[in-house]
């Protein structure tokens, strides 16, 4: 995934060539907490359930 632009106080990033998802994964860049509706919204755009993420996460 590449950062495709900043708007305010978010960030939105998506796929290079913009095929592969829906709409763009889109997030807060600053210091503060992502609200849960957030994290479960961004989830759901990339096809992935929290317990694929956390599979995922623990990998790296």
């Amino acid at each position: 995934m590449v950062h495709k632009r900043t708007k305010g106080s978010h960030e939105i990033w998506d796929y290079p060539d913009e095929s592969k998802l829906d709409r763009p994964v889109v997030f807060r860049g600053d210091e503060k907490e992502i609200p849960p509706s957030h994290i479960r919204t961004n989830l759901n755009t990339l096809g992935l359930s929290s317990k694929e993420f956390d599979e995922r996460v623990r990998k790296l």
